[in-house]
């Protein structure tokens, strides 16, 4: 089994790409895998128990530097099809705990912390009717999760069905100036109510940093100041 992490990082996110890298080297016990990282400048990270590929992106400003993310990932399509299992990873986590082939599934997605215990009408889901995120509430279960977009991923194959999906509707909305309010997680979100995923991982795998939850954080989600990381 081969297993490929992807992440973004260009600009000042590119020092978080390599506390990932560092924290992956140490806490991940998935038996082959590798990272590509997509980003405008060069990294210099050295690890021992995987391979570094870097893809070229030109940076671009917020948000567009995620709502694009897909679109980045089927530039390497062929590569990422090499691959049994494929993640999704932002470049501001690091691993805190041994992660091993317990987040391995068809499609997995991680429950957003913030939402872990609301109701469905608490979820900031996309409502304008004429954006490919829209999500009409009234129409769920009780039992809906929302997830964040953080860390996901599943088979190869599945992944880039649905990175071809979510570019398309991304296009799509951009034409008509249309952004989803939560960019690539709006849309992965209504991805998944219709392709429900096989394995939901809890918040530990996605613990922000400095908050107080019932979890024990195996991967944290690194405290910034995004005004200053995105704009500066």
């Amino acid at each position: 089994m081969k297993c490929l992490f992807l992440t973004i990082g260009t600009k000042n996110y590119i020092k978080f790409v390599e506390n990932l890298c560092i924290s992956l080297d140490k806490f991940c016990d998935i038996e082959n895998f590798d990272l590509l990282c997509f980003s405008d400048r060069n990294l210099d990270c050295k690890t021992q128990k995987f391979t570094i590929y870097t893809h070229h992106i030109n940076h671009e400003p917020h948000p567009y530097g995620t709502l694009h993310r897909y679109a980045y990932y089927l530039q390497k399509q062929n590569f990422i099809e090499k691959y049994d299992y494929v993640f999704h990873i932002d470049a501001d986590m690091e691993f805190v705990q041994k992660i091993g082939n317990e987040i391995i599934s068809e499609r997995v997605c991680t429950v957003h912390p913030g939402f872990y215990k609301n109701k469905v009408r608490d979820f900031t889901y996309e409502n304008r009717q004429e954006s490919h995120a829209y999500i009409n509430k009234n129409n769920l279960s009780d039992d809906t999760k929302y997830y964040q977009n953080c860390l996901q991923g599943g088979t190869s194959s599945e992944f880039i069905t649905m990175a071809k999906v979510i570019n398309n509707w991304t296009i799509d909305d951009e034409k008509r100036n249309i952004i989803a309010l939560w960019h690539d997680e709006s849309y992965m979100n209504k991805y998944m109510l219709t392709h429900p995923p096989t394995l939901e991982l809890d918040p530990s795998y996605a613990f922000p940093q400095n908050w107080d939850l019932p979890f024990s954080p195996k991967i944290l989600h690194i405290h910034k100041d995004h005004n200053n990381i995105r704009y500066n």
